[in-house]
């Protein structure tokens, strides 16, 4: 078995084409990495700008007399 995977593996290193498919799954790989990075960047920012957006939306709502209502 181990024979086996090794000898896979070395003929996709080998072949041109098994080594655009590893070229493309570390851009992949890449892509994954910086899209996470950049999530958990901006994601303490845009929690705050939509607690900013639903404390201005609720004022004018208060100042609209457009508070809770019952459901009538």
């Amino acid at each position: 078995m181990t024979k086996w995977i090794r000898d896979e593996l070395t003929r996709l290193v080998r072949e041109d084409e098994g080594t655009e498919v590893v070229e493309w799954a570390l851009v992949a790989g890449l892509i994954v990495v910086l899209a996470a990075a950049t999530f958990a960047a901006i994601g303490g920012n845009v929690d705050t700008v939509f607690k900013a957006i639903e404390t201005k939306t609720g004022e004018a709502a208060a100042n609209a007399g457009g508070g809770t209502t019952s459901g009538s």
